[in-house]
C-alpha cells in the first residue's frame, strides 16, 4: 500500500511546483512592469526638475547680476539640454538592461 500511494503524493507535488511556477511568471511580469512605470517616471522628474532648475539658477542669477532675462534663457537651454542627454542615458541603459533580459530567457542551457 505504501508503494500505491508515493506515485501520488509525486503527482501532488509535480501539480504543485507546476502552479508555483506559473505564479512566479505572473509576479515577474507584474515587477518588470512596475520598474518599466519607475523608470518612465524617473525620466520625466528628471525632465521638468533639470529644465526648471536652469530656469531659476538663471533667474537668481540675473538679479544678482542685473543682466535679465539673458542668464534665465542661458540656463533654462543648458537644462533643456542636459534633460535631454539624461533621457538618453537613462532610455540605452533600459535597452541594454531588456536585452540582457531576453539574452538570459532565450538563450539555452548549456550542459
Amino acid at each position: 500500500m505504501a508503494k500505491a500511494e508515493k506515485p501520488r503524493t509525486l503527482e501532488n507535488l509535480d501539480v504543485r511546483l507546476r502552479a508555483a511556477r506559473e505564479g512566479q511568471g505572473r509576479r515577474t511580469g507584474f515587477f518588470r512592469r512596475q520598474a518599466a512605470e519607475q523608470r518612465g517616471y524617473r525620466i520625466a522628474v528628471e525632465m521638468v526638475s533639470t529644465f526648471a532648475g536652469g530656469g531659476l539658477v538663471g533667474w537668481g542669477l540675473d538679479r544678482v547680476f542685473g543682466t535679465a532675462p539673458w542668464l534665465m534663457l542661458t540656463f533654462f537651454v543648458l537644462g533643456a539640454a542636459v534633460s535631454v542627454v539624461n533621457a538618453i542615458r537613462v532610455a540605452r541603459q533600459i535597452n541594454r538592461d531588456l536585452v540582457q533580459q531576453e539574452g538570459e530567457t532565450s538563450s539555452p542551457e548549456k550542459e
